[in-house]
């Protein structure tokens, strides 16, 4: 942080040398203010930072000190800042009290400081404080991103929990329809192996279903006679829609979801739930968002890998196989078809295999909203 901050400091103080950078700077503007003995609210940072969006001066904002802060005393920061973009494409910078207090010098990452020892406020470049007093900065900028974590994690949490419910029925639903899956899966896989038809080595590459054909290849000999030659190529027939489902490394899809459901349930809070959230621990908190992130973003997935799974047991795909299967130079000649309950296919000249579609693969999957 330190590194990255004063070689944006490096390089504004390179551009910021000449005589079009001096700043005349009021009366008005060096007096110190001392109207700030307790903490300012966020509706004040909030005023402030509209007044440099709105293209002020930020050592014109009314509440400015424009002097040098003294060492050794308390500093708070509220807020960081960065110049309008016309300003900082144009290098119009803006000064900073510390070390170039009539010449500008800074764009972006601009410091709202708070000294209560004085109780004033300055607005201050990136890192130029820094140079006063190293440690009273690092604690101070490591201050601060603590407090706006903990305020993006209590706005996130208040924001996210009473969608919680519609997420929890998401989840459930896909459940049944994941137990169902796993189901299918487990039969199909089991059949394929019984009947030594290994439909994955023929799709696993890129989930197309291949056919060989013969073609003639043109080859030249050393002694530079050209012939033609009989040679097999490998074509695709067509995609395999839900091949996934035929790979080994398939896990079941159902556990994962139990899991993640159960994660969201335990964090499905009643009564003063705000209250609760405000009153837990910077750390229990940023847990919470954690795991929030992590159950939804599991479940998401799930869904995902279901909704493409299961095209493997629709009739077109079904019919796909069938075409496959009869085609001349189809590596596992074969015969397919789908009757809504059921999937039956043979091998030529073996007894057909039946898989059961459990009905509820077919159940609706719903979107995840949050």
């Amino acid at each position: 942080m330190a590194t990255s901050l004063h070689m944006l400091v490096e390089q504004i103080e390179d551009a910021g040398t000449t005589e079009n950078n001096k700043v005349e700077i009021s009366a008005a503007c060096r007096a110190v203010k001392p109207y700030f003995k307790a903490r300012p609210s966020a509706g004040l940072v909030r005023q402030i930072l509209h007044h440099i969006r709105d293209g002020g001066e930020p050592h014109e904002w009314w509440g400015h000190t424009h002097t040098r802060p003294p060492k050794g005393g308390a500093l708070v920061y509220l807020e960081e800042f960065d110049l309008p973009l016309a300003r900082f494409r144009g290098k119009v910078w803006a000064v900073c009290p510390c070390c170039a207090p009539e010449t500008r010098k800074y764009g972006k990452a601009g410091k709202i400081g708070w000294f209560p020892d004085e109780a004033v406020i300055r607005l201050l470049g990136p890192a130029c404080f820094r140079s006063l007093d190293q440690g009273a900065h690092d604690n101070a900028y490591r201050e601060l991103k603590a407090e706006k974590r903990k305020q993006q994690d209590e706005a996130f949490v208040l924001s996210k929990l009473p969608l919680l419910g519609g997420v929890l029925d998401a989840c459930q639903q896909a459940t049944l329809v994941a137990e169902a899956l796993d189901e299918f899966r487990a039969d199909l896989v089991k059949v394929l192996a019984d009947k030594r038809f290994p439909l994955w080595d023929h799709v696993r590459r890129d989930g197309k279903l291949k056919i060989v054909q013969k073609a003639k290849d043109l080859r030249v000999s050393r002694d530079g006679n050209a012939s033609l030659v009989d040679i097999e190529v490998e074509r695709s027939h067509a995609d395999l829609p839900g091949y996934e489902l035929l790979n080994p490394a398939w896990k079941p899809i159902a556990p994962k979801l139990r899991r993640a459901g159960e994660r969201l349930e335990a964090h499905v809070l009643t009564g003063d739930w705000r209250g609760r959230v405000a009153n837990m621990t910077d750390l229990d908190r940023h847990r919470l968002v954690r795991s929030l992130n992590f159950s939804v973003k599991t479940i998401r997935e799930c869904i995902s890998d279901l909704e493409s799974g299961r095209r493997l047991a629709v009739p077109l795909t079904v019919k796909t196989l069938r075409a496959w299967g009869v085609r001349e130079g189809c590596p596992i000649p074969s015969q397919w078809s789908h009757d809504f309950n059921h999937i039956t296919f043979a091998k030529e000249g073996s007894f057909s295999s039946i898989v059961r579609i459990p009905p509820a693969m077919a159940k609706e999957l719903y979107k995840v909203q949050f």
